[in-house]
């Protein structure tokens, strides 16, 4: 009866080895999908940095870029100021002189011919009033 029991348990062992090698199989195809998922995951995510490197630089371009507009306003606009200051700055002297020239106009008497000094003797002059010419 042993023996018998033999092909009916070796068959089992057979029916038990070709499970196995089943399972085995499938766990070998699930392990391959998941290093292709994994390699293709690693490639996605290779993709999204370049992509996201890209834009990146799109972006910090664009900054510069407007950086650059902004400073290039901002000289024009200081050079628009700079303008009006000394504009303002000669109406400023120009009115300054016309209201002294007005003060001083308004102030000053009337303008008379100059007066001749007053003449210092000469010396010849002054020779004929020495005591000793009175005499």
């Amino acid at each position: 009866m042993t023996q018998m029991q033999d092909p009916a348990a070796m068959r089992q062992v057979r029916e038990l080895e070709r499970l196995i090698e089943a399972r085995l199989e499938e766990a070998r195809q699930s392990n391959a999908r998941v290093v292709a998922a994994r390699e293709q995951a690693e490639l996605l995510v290779g993709e999204f940095a370049a992509e996201a490197a890209a834009e990146a630089d799109r972006l910090s371009a664009r900054i510069l870029q407007e950086a650059r507009e902004w400073v290039q306003a901002d000289e024009a606009e200081q050079q628009r100021i700079g303008v009006e200051v000394t504009q303002r700055a000669v109406r400023l002297r120009e009115e300054l002189v016309a209201a002294t020239v007005a003060a001083v106009l308004t102030v000053a008497p009337t303008v008379t011919p100059p007066v001749a000094p007053t003449v210092a003797p000469t010396v010849a002059q002054r020779a004929d009033r020495t005591p000793k010419a009175s005499r």
